[in-house]
């Protein structure tokens, strides 16, 4: 199953590597990491990394590679009840405010949150979509500072779609 690595303005490829249909662990991802950031920043030695990926790559390993080597992430979280509990106050205004609205309704929030095989606590964005259909909970992790939530996750986080494309084209 190969994992393609794109740059992320102008979606050109950067790499494909070729590795077992499966999800790959922490050491994998970093072990790759390893390889592409230095030949990005020997090209680049100006660019700001942001590594965009789903929840497969939120890992601690993940986390503290990019930590040290200065490359910012905005990765898929998977959701668990400690998360959900923390959700518990944007849910519940998106209720109302669907109920007032009879419109479906998204909101974002932030907070700080240790999972038990994190080093330290992170960053956790999280969306919330409440319509007729229900309720549905969304999270990333990251280690970008500034950017609101909203942002960081339409614009940097869902941008992964874009990417899902190029895939396509590939296969094609």
């Amino acid at each position: 199953m190969p994992l393609h690595i794109y740059e992320g303005q102008s979606g050109k490829l950067i790499t494909t590597i070729l590795r077992p249909g499966r999800r790959p662990s922490g050491p994998e991802i970093v072990m790759i990491l390893k390889r592409v950031v230095p030949y990005l920043r020997r090209h680049w030695p100006h660019v700001r990394i942001i590594l965009r990926g789903d929840s497969h790559f939120s890992t601690p390993d993940v986390h503290e590679f990019c930590d040290t080597h200065k490359v910012y992430f905005v990765l898929g979280q998977g959701g668990n009840s400690r998360l959900t509990a923390l959700m518990a106050h944007a849910t519940a205004q998106a209720r109302v405010f669907y109920r007032a609205s009879h419109e479906p309704q998204r909101l974002f929030t932030q907070f700080r949150y240790q999972a038990d095989t994190w080093a330290e606590p992170r960053r956790v964005i999280g969306k919330v979509e409440v319509s007729a259909e229900g309720v549905n909970l969304r999270y990333v992790v990251t280690n970008l500072r500034s950017s609101q939530p909203s942002f960081i996750y339409t614009e940097i986080y869902c941008s992964r779609g874009r990417m899902e494309g190029f895939l396509k084209n590939h296969k094609t």
